[in-house]
């Protein structure tokens, strides 16, 4: 049997306010993911987000908008070393010289396809295009895949949906769960969902923004976790910023996945 992951994106308190309260909140979120993880990966996951509040340095505050109750990925992060499974300690995270963290799983093809089979009713289907394409150019420029659009079964099939959609992550309405994709591999893996009952925009910095969000699924879609360097795409709580682009820290992770020597 064929396990894929699944993120999502999910709306949790900011990181500042965590209390005792809200910590057993996020307990509770963990304990609703896809995946089943242990008490100890919990435990990591909470020192993670007090390590990821003290290493906010490179992108500039004034190009991220973030608000309370900011959305983020519920998927529990686990940090892990590039080269093996391995999940590291707490004192490795903290001294670890880098923050992506890869899946084991990538593309092993020339050419990946992708296909929207479900548009949102919120935006034209070209100005949704458009942000999934950017999404695309964004990454494929780092890694030796040719990206094809198809109309037939494509590899990366991008779909927006509501409530229960025929998968084992249902969406939840407005709020919370904004988006969930699968690793690389058959069937479901690669796919990218999209929840239909959010405000899906493009570039104002209202409700959802989609070329954010796809950045970060295309990057899951593609191989990669979550990253602990709060400036990354791959960083699980969402933030908007008028200058989409990927970090040092997205661009050496995608390396890592698809076995590019670095330039350093």
């Amino acid at each position: 049997m064929i396990l894929f992951a699944v993120y999502t994106f999910l709306l949790i308190g900011p990181s500042s306010s965590m209390t005792a309260g809200s910590s057993q909140g996020l307990m509770s979120v963990l304990l609703r993911s896809v995946y089943t993880d242990s008490k100890e990966t919990i435990q990591l996951f909470e020192h993670v987000r007090g390590t990821m509040k003290s290493r906010q340095t490179t992108r500039p505050e004034s190009r991220i908008k973030s608000t309370p109750g900011t959305p983020r990925c519920g998927r529990p992060d686990k940090k892990l070393l590039p080269s093996r499974n391995k999940v590291l300690d707490k004192q490795q995270v903290a001294n670890a010289p880098y923050g992506y963290s890869v899946s084991g799983r990538r593309w092993r093809k020339q050419t990946v396809t992708w296909k929207v089979s479900a548009w949102s009713k919120h935006l034209p289907e070209k100005d949704q295009i458009l942000a999934l394409e950017k999404a695309i150019h964004l990454w494929g420029k780092h890694i030796p895949l040719k990206f094809q659009q198809t109309s037939g079964d494509a590899d990366i099939d991008i779909s927006f949906a509501s409530s229960d959609h025929g998968d084992i992550a249902p969406f939840d309405g407005p709020g919370n769960i904004l988006a969930h994709a699968y690793l690389p591999g058959r069937g479901v893996g690669g796919d990218i969902h999209l929840d239909e009952d959010e405000s899906w925009t493009v570039g104002t910095g209202e409700g959802s923004d989609l070329p954010t969000v796809a950045l970060h699924e295309f990057g899951h879609a593609l191989g990669l976790e979550h990253s602990l360097d709060p400036t990354s795409v791959m960083a699980p709580q969402y933030q908007y910023t008028n200058n989409l682009s990927l970090s040092d820290d997205d661009i050496e992770g995608i390396r890592v996945v698809y076995r590019i020597r670095s330039k350093c």
